[in-house]
This record gives structure tokens, C-alpha cells and sequence, in this order.
């Protein structure tokens, strides 16, 4: 999605809005459109893995938040609506990291109840 994205924004944002004004500052934020994927795959794909384990999904999304909204109040100022990307990049990121961090454990957990459930 990336990649095509980046061959054919120019013919993808018109096909959503015919306002000039529009296109333009659509194309102004088109490299936050293009990292958005890679950046929230990994993490998507990870809830997959964690469905019915709600707790590492809400540690992580806690984890995120208090990660976005720090950073929320570091970009914004600086970097005005830019910012406001760069920290939803971040906190898409920290959802895959964070989510990550938690995969040793269920393999542990997983592991253990195949191993008694081969005993019994």
C-alpha cells in the first residue's frame, strides 16, 4: 500500500475531492499517509495473535496513549499538525512494539499448556 501510495498519490487524492485547497494540503501530509501502513501492520497483525487476551492488548494501548499524548505535547508545538502525524506514528509504532514485548510470554504460556495437555 505504501509503495503504491507513493507511485500514484497524485492520482489517488483527486479521485477523493475535486478542491484544489484540498489536494494540496493533502499532498502536504502524504509522507504521514505513506508511513501510516508499515508503521500499523505489525501491530495489527499482533492483536490477531492476542485475540482473547485482553490484558496485553490493554496494557499495550495504555502504554501507547501515556507514549502519544507525551509526545502530543513535545511535536505539536514544534511541528504544528506535522506533530500531530509523528505522534500517531509513535503511538502505532509503540502498539506493535509494546504488543511485541508480550509475545515471549504467551509462547511460555502456550508451550506449557500444550506440554500438559500432551501428559494428559
Amino acid at each position: 500500500m505504501m509503495l503504491l501510495y507513493i507511485l500514484f498519490k497524485d492520482a489517488i487524492i483527486p479521485v477523493f475531492t475535486k478542491n484544489q485547497d484540498v489536494i494540496e494540503l493533502a499532498s502536504s501530509y502524504s509522507v504521514w499517509i505513506a508511513i501510516f501502513p508499515p508503521a500499523a501492520s505489525f501491530g495489527l497483525i499482533l492483536y490477531g495473535v492476542f485475540t482473547g487476551a485482553t490484558a496485553p492488548i490493554r496494557n499495550s494501548m495504555l502504554i501507547s496513549l501515556a507514549v502519544y499524548i507525551a509526545f502530543l505535547f513535545i511535536f505539536i508545538p514544534v511541528f504544528h499538525n506535522h506533530g500531530l502525524w509523528l505522534a500517531f506514528i509513535i503511538f502505532s509504532l509503540g502498539r506493535s512494539l509494546f504488543l511485541a514485548m508480550y509475545v515471549p510470554t504467551l509462547n511460555r504460556t502456550l508451550f506449557k499448556k500444550c506440554a500438559i495437555d500432551a501428559i494428559s
